[in-house]
């Protein structure tokens, strides 16, 4: 019932101008018809994976689960099937960016070069953030202050290592932290 409503409003949106009048779907270039497929084609993905991923997940404990310990946690996992949900939609979202951008600029290379650069980066900087947690999961800090301490590890590292092998965005942003303009 909400994803028809999300739907019906997004339609009176993109058939409607400023001044409440009809438009042609083909207005803004034709692409704001393309863009409520796309984000209705998204919100029923979501819908279709999400719901019976979070109640198959929803019977899950973490602690049943979890490898890196939190035995005996009760926390359940249909959170998790939402995140899935919205992970496919994302991707399903992408996929049509990426299809309908080559239709109107057929030069466009998808960075697939960058994309493997910025997951080497991203596993160089969860090394020393597993280690930090197996380090720290003894219990004796609390969960929030070992998430902020572990997602600043993080972000430092994936800096660090992008700075390393000469990203400019990333040189960037340790000249400004350093006080030095770019």
């Amino acid at each position: 019932m909400t994803i028809a409503a999300i739907a019906l409003l997004l339609l009176l949106m993109v058939t409607t101008n400023r001044e409440g009048g009809p438009v042609t779907v083909r207005s803004a270039l034709g692409h704001s018809a393309w863009t409520t497929a796309t984000w209705i084609a998204a919100a029923y993905l979501a819908r279709a994976v999400g719901l019976p991923a979070m109640f198959w997940l929803d019977r899950l404990r973490l602690g049943d689960v979890a490898i890196l310990g939190a035995p005996g946690s009760t926390l359940r996992l249909g959170a998790v099937g939402l995140g899935l949900a919205a992970t496919a939609a994302a991707w399903l979202e992408l996929g049509a960016l990426r299809r309908a951008a080559r239709v109107q600029l057929p030069s466009l290379v998808w960075p697939a070069a960058a994309f493997r650069r910025f997951t080497f980066y991203s596993l160089g900087a969860a090394v020393p953030l597993t280690l930090a947690y197996l380090a720290a999961a003894d219990g004796l800090v609390h969960p929030t202050l070992l998430a902020a301490a572990l997602c600043s590890l993080f972000g430092v590292g994936y800096l660090g290592i992008a700075a390393a092998f000469g990203e400019a965005p990333a040189r960037a942003w340790l000249g400004r932290l350093r006080g030095r303009p770019r």
